[in-house]
């Protein structure tokens, strides 16, 4: 692998779930499995020194209306970021999808 190929922007073909694994084409031809980088979730968990603390009451009446947000997972056709370890045959890493 050339240092150019350490970053490498790619089409999802399958998706595997439950080991946050994708298979990615790249120039025509498909990757191994590559791992998708797990992100915390958009929302901040319900804690709040300066309110008191992890106490739910603080949050009672705090809503912004937004959906609860969970980890990203790319599907089949995304555009997706791609970065490998830079030795032979080195694994390789989804960091995010492109639009």
């Amino acid at each position: 692998m050339d240092f150019v190929d350490v970053v490498r922007v790619g089409t999802v073909s399958v998706t595997d779930a439950t080991k946050r694994c994708v298979r990615v084409i790249f120039d025509g031809m498909v990757s191994n499995w590559l791992f998708v980088v797990s992100a915390p979730s958009a929302m901040p968990p319900q804690t709040n020194p300066q309110a008191g603390g992890v106490h739910e009451e603080a949050f009672a009446s705090h809503s912004h209306g937004l959906p609860s947000a969970g980890a990203w997972f790319p599907r089949v056709n995304d555009t997706v970021l791609c970065v490998f370890i830079p030795i032979p045959d080195g694994d390789g890493f989804v960091l995010g999808a492109i639009k």
